[in-house]
């Protein structure tokens, strides 16, 4: 890569262009768990065998080329919105006003099993930071924006750039949409595809991209496995967005009845499905194929009479289009004695697999309190309201027990023997419930999942997934009871919820699962009755003595409008009502209830909770005795039956209610007193928090303020937000799931409290080491651990798991008293090299001796940092870099440079941090000596990292790491250390020399093969005494050299022998850290650091002679006296007999004479080069 690996310089000018990052991200539920999670889920596909039957046929990685350079592919886009939040959609606001679309869009992202490459340019690198900059193992490629004006240059480096991304690589992911399959001649055809093939790029040589790469399309695997899973970004759109219009759907049919049921229309099952169908029609628009597809599962939208839906009707309304059965006005119902006494209404939301059956009645099966005419209703009515009010019960009751269990066979099992119990309750009779014998024939139970183009996947046992769910049930084929040869047809019910489960493991290491679930069609109606002919008369009748005050409920004391009416606690929406209080009385006007009369004589007690101020919500708690249940909808006939209204802070209800009604309620002595209650029951006060943050009229966000529509939201986000991002968790760090604060949420039982230090090589973190340990009190002396330079190879979490063991039974062996003064031991930590900061934490954290891990606790992390050596070139960062400040696990990051003065590179970089890790402390120190206090006690901390809201995202953004389970993966570019053992002492000028040549060497060198990035080490130098340390930073063009004197001999044990071999042991060693070292290439730049070894010369002659070398030696005869015979002219030298020279007469032999001095001091020369021995370095 000539150009781009001849990268200039990073410039100082370009840094102030780069010092923001806007927030453009669209979604308040967004975090960095959530981000992570996604890309994991795009990772799992790469590993796994998804797209053949080959197990070895797997892909490498899955390429992603934004804009022109990938033909502005539709695969593509989808997957970069997935993964960047709409970043496509976001984008297009930018370039309507600042910058051009093409330029934000000139984005490459290839995705491999354990690292991200990603290319951008210089102008869309401040937006893409925030969204890329916590993915783990990144490479970004970018350039400054000084080299970008380069246009040659900038192309070069992209491609080169994308050489590296995909140089390893043979079988390669494409997202592909279209109606054709993938052509790789297609794909061939890319510009960015075309320019591999460049002869002029890095050699050439290569041939065209598909003759050795095999492209396999991913788009059905991305849809299965991660398109259609749901997350906390998914769930804000459904709560904001999809469930309200969805709602509003099922508005409109209910408002259609009440118009079409109340007039002589013709009203027919198709004009009622009209609405759902063309919701349904409209969410399908632009995919063709999901169009031929929905009807195979999840069926079609519809609205049936249910008299006359049987099992096999069911079905076929699941499956083809509804019939043309219809309705005539009420009074031909009565007349053909058939009329349909409920519909079945199932909706479809194509977009969100929102799916939701319901029962409506066109009954409502019971007469309000006050109506003259008592007579009972029919039998086979009250039948059928009874069995849907089973099915609406134990729907919630499936989802809870499947929560639990993660189980659909034992769910069903259990629901079937809570349906026998409930259908032998009073509610009905031993004739109706002997009917329905044997329930297995009559009761129809599912819990199934979609796709996104509705066909339905199968859900695993005790394995949980994040998929959107519908749990159904119908009871089909209903009796009659007063008709024996008549049928009732069917009712059926179904929710469709969202389930987050987690694995628990114990003290044993046994699991349990604990799970939540919110229904997410809860605010969907569930009942709905509309009075047929015979009924309307009492609710005209009902209405009349409102009018007339012909009636004993007293003087009307208040309307009270839009009053949220509650009346099952364990399934609460906001459904606001109008209810008209009277001195005795109140009555209820619900809207898809009825209205009813509740006397205050039916009426046990009465209890107000009003928050002890007028901006919060009031509660009035109603308790109804038993004898008032006849007189109520079917929903509401409970034992002792308790309902809830609520005024609304400021609201006309709240003031009418305390000024009218309370003192005249109050005043009458024959009526139950309102009681003014201080505290809630549980129960009561979830449902008052709920509906206080529903009622408040402002919110943050629109989102924020969505979270108080559905029940349960506030409550359930924090759970399923973690199980988004793991699906383990320790017994201990269950309260991690609700907790959300800065306080501890473990007791205190450490005994040794480990501080971290941490940093890529040449940081600094030796000199704070160092610096803490020279602060510590006399009485509270530091214990080290380091990597010794034998186990440079690789970081082994075991073998620090027994350092730490061993440790701690010393301790407790030598003074058990020490503990007994409750003084806790200090341990530093200083990780070595490259080492992955979260495999030194997870080991901690997941030490596999439960009585040792209670006696540990990380205090604090600090990670060091040489602004310096932080980019390699333009916006490159320097490998694994960002991993050594990653959120959850980093507190601190100390800046080492030659001034504290922050210039612009240090408030760059603290930007890029301070979006990867909000909580982090900044702390700048010149060459790491710390002394003020104040940022000693951030590194020495005992409980920062331990947080609670540091703690709950660590296990978010690493899961399994508290069970030891988390893998940290492959670096994008893989980082090794070498370590070179040497015995002669090195020459200082040549050893700084080649550390300054090793930038440009690295900024040259092709495909990160033998790149340099640190050196470090202890080696003699010529000239000087003893020992130095050694560091060099090639990127901060930083080489120190420090004396630590002469290393100390261990004597030998008496009776031996010291040979030659001991005396000429190599105390000196260099370790270089790279990528793709060869050991015979770091010898050979050793090598060059030693004087240079004098060479033989070879005995002069006159043809040898130079020009110069003549011309001194003819300059030298100029003042030598002349033969006789001859004379000089000025111009030449002439003899007598007239012949002439350019050169004196004596210059030859002044040429024998010179010839003569120089060769001897040449064999001089040669002897000393015989004499001296040949010394070997290594």
């Amino acid at each position: 890569m000539a150009a781009a690996n001849g990268t200039k310089q990073r410039p100082v000018s370009s840094k102030s262009k780069l010092s923001s990052f806007p927030k453009t991200i669209p979604y308040q539920y967004y975090t960095l768990p959530t981000s992570n999670a996604r890309l994991r889920r795009v990772q799992s596909i790469i590993a796994t065998n998804n797209f053949t039957d080959n197990d070895s046929n797997v892909i490498d990685g899955i390429l992603c080329v934004l804009g022109v350079d990938g033909n502005y592919n539709e695969g593509t886009r989808r997957l970069v919105n997935y993964l960047l939040f709409d970043y496509c959609n976001t984008i297009k606001d930018l370039a309507s006003n600042r910058i051009p679309e093409e330029v934000l869009e000139d984005l490459i992202v290839y995705i491999k099993r354990d690292c991200v490459h990603v290319y951008c340019n210089a102008k869309n690198y401040n937006y893409l930071v925030p969204y890329i900059i916590h993915w783990r193992n990144l490479r970004l490629y970018c350039l400054s924006e000084m080299q970008l004006e380069d246009d040659e240059l900038a192309e070069e480096y992209k491609i080169c750039s994308f050489i590296d991304m995909v140089e390893d690589s043979h079988r390669i992911g494409i997202p592909h949409e279209g109606e054709k399959p993938l052509d790789p001649f297609v794909v061939e055809s890319w510009p960015l595809i075309l320019a591999y093939a460049y002869e002029g790029i890095r050699g050439g040589g290569r041939g065209f991209f598909t003759m050795d790469r095999q492209l396999i399309n991913v788009t059905s695997s991305l849809d299965r496995n991660v398109y259609s899973l749901t997350d906390p970004i998914d769930l804000e759109m459904l709560v904001t967005k999809r469930i309200p219009q969805f709602a509003q759907l099922w508005s409109t049919l209910i408002s259609k009845i009440q118009i079409l049921g109340n007039s002589t229309d013709v009203l027919t099952e198709k004009s009622l499905s009209e609405p759902f169908r063309t919701y349904y029609d409209y969410g399908c628009l632009g995919s063709l194929s999901r169009l031929k597809q929905t009807t195979t599962d999840w069926g079609l939208p519809f609205v049936l009479f249910g008299n006359y839906l049987s099992r096999l009707n069911m079905k076929v309304g699941f499956e083809t289009n509804i019939g043309e059965n219809l309705i005539k006005n009420v009074d031909q119902y009565n007349k053909t004695n058939h009329q349909p006494s409920h519909l079945i209404c199932k909706a479809i939301e194509p977009r969100t697999n929102l799916i939701c059956f319901r029962t409506y009645f066109l009954s409502c099966c019971y007469v309000p309190y006050s109506a003259s005419d008592k007579q009972g209703f029919s039998k086979d009515a009250r039948l059928l309201h009874s069995l849907y009010h089973i099915c609406v019960g134990m729907v919630n009751e499936a989802i809870s027990i499947y929560t639990r269990s993660l189980n659909i066979d034992k769910t069903r099992e259990l629901i079937v023997q809570k349906m026998h119990l409930l259908l032998q309750d009073k509610h009905l009779d031993q004739t109706a419930y002997s009917k329905l014998l044997p329930l297995e024939d009559h009761v129809e139970f599912r819990i199934e999942s979609y796709d996104n183009y509705g066909s339905n996947l199968p859900i695993p046992i005790q394995e949980h997934n994040h998929r959107v769910k519908l749990a159904y049930i119908a009871i089909l084929d209903i009796p009659s009871l007063n008709n024996s040869n008549k049928n009732l047809g069917s009712v059926a019910f179904a929710e469709t919820f969202i389930d987050s489960s987690i694995r628990v493991y114990n003290s044993d290491n046994k699991t349990t699962w604990k799970g939540k679930h919110l229904i997410l069609t809860r605010n969907i109606p569930p009942y709905y009755i509309h009075a047929d002919t015979t009924e309307q008369k009492f609710f005209n009748e009902l209405k009349e003595l409102m009018q007339s005050g012909s009636h004993d409920w007293g003087k009307q004391l208040a309307i009270m409008d839009n009053v949220p009416f509650v009346w099952d606690t364990d399934n609460v929406y906001l459904n606001e009502e109008q209810i008209v209080v009277f001195e005795r009385s109140i009555v209820m006007i619900c809207n898809c209830l009825g209205s009813f009369v509740i006397p205050l004589k039916e009426v046990e007690t009465i209890k107000l909770y009003d928050g002890d101020s007028t901006s919060t919500t009031a509660l009035l708690l109603i308790k109804c005795r038993n004898s008032l249940l006849h007189h109520l909808p079917m929903p509401l006939r409970r034992d002792n039956f308790e309902f809830i209204l609520a005024l609304p802070p400021q609201s006309k209800a709240r003031r009418a209610f305390f000024i009218k009604v309370l003192n005249s309620w109050n005043s009458t002595s024959s009526l139950p007193q309102v009681e003014i209650i201080k505290d809630l029951k549980l129960d009561i006060e979830k449902i008052y928090k709920f509906l206080q943050d529903g009622l408040s009229k402002h919110h943050d966000s629109v989102s924020h303020g969505a979270t108080y529509k559905i029940y349960d939201l506030a409550s359930f986000f924090p759970h399923f937000e973690f199980c988004n991002s793991t699906n383990n968790i320790k017994e201990d760090d269950l309260v991690l799931l609700q907790l959300d604060n800065s306080q501890q949420f473990r007791e205190d039982t450490a005994e040794i409290i480990i501080t971290i230090i941490t940093g890529v090589p040449g940081c600094g973190k030796e000199s704070l080491s160092n610096s803490l340990i020279s602060l510590a009190k006399e009485n509270n002396r530091w214990m080290v651990l380091r990597q010794s330079v034998a186990e440079l190879s690789c970081f082994k979490g075991e073998k620090l798991q027994e350092r730490l063991t061993n440790l701690v039974t010393k301790q407790k062996n030598l003074r058990s008293s020490r503990f007994s003064t409750g003084r806790k031991i200090r341990l530093l930590l200083e990780t070595s090299g490259f080492t992955d900061l979260v495999d030194v934490i997870q080991a901690i954290l997941s030490h596999p001796d439960k009585i040792i891990a209670k006696k540990l606790r990380i205090g604090a992390v600090t990670a060091c940092l040489d602004p310096r050596n932080f980019f390699m070139e333009g916006n490159t960062m320097l490998p694994k870099i960002l991993e050594f400040c990653a959120p959850g696990l980093v507190n601190n990051v100390v800046f080492n440079s030659g001034t504290e003065q922050k210039d612009e590179d240090i408030m760059l970089i603290q930007k890029i941090i301070r979006t990867l890790n909000p909580d982090i402390a900044f702390i700048t120190t010149r060459n790491g000596q710390i002394s003020r206090s104040q940022e000693i006690d951030l590194v020495i901390s005992e409980d920062t990292f331990n947080q609670a809201a540091l703690a709950r995202k660590r296990l978010m953004l690493y899961p399994d790491i508290s069970i030891g389970a988390f893998s940290s993966g492959q670096m994008a570019i893989t980082v090794t250390e070498h370590i070179l053992k040497f015995k002669l002492p090195l020459d200082k000028s040549r050893l700084i020399s080649q550390c300054l040549d090793l930038r440009q060497h690295n900024i040259e060198t092709n495909n990160n093969k033998g790149k340099i990035y640190h050196i470090r080490g202890l080696t003699e130098i010529i000239g000087l005494n003893g020992y130095h340390e050694f560091d060099c930073c090639p990127y901060s063009q930083k080489v120190a050299i420090q004396s630590v004197g002469h290393l100390p001999t261990p004597p030998k044990p008496s009776g031996t022998e010291q040979n030659s071999q001991d005396k000429d042991s190599c105390k000196s060693f260099l370790i270089f850290s790279g990528t793709d070292l060869q050991e015979a290439q770091l010898k050979l730049w050793l090598s060059s650091c030693r004087p240079a070894k004098s060479k033989k010369r070879k005995l002069r002659t006159k043809e040898s002679l130079t020009s110069q070398e003549l011309q001194n030696i003819s300059n030298s005869l100029k003042s030598t006296p002349l033969p006789p015979g001859y004379f000089y002219n000025g111009i030449q030298y002439v003899s007598m007999d007239g012949t002439k020279a350019k050169h004196h007469p004596c210059f030859d032999q002044h040429i024998e004479e010179y010839l003569k001095t120089l060769n001897k001091k040449i064999e001089e020369h040669n002897h000393q080069v015989d004499v001296i021995p040949q010394e070997n370095l290594f």
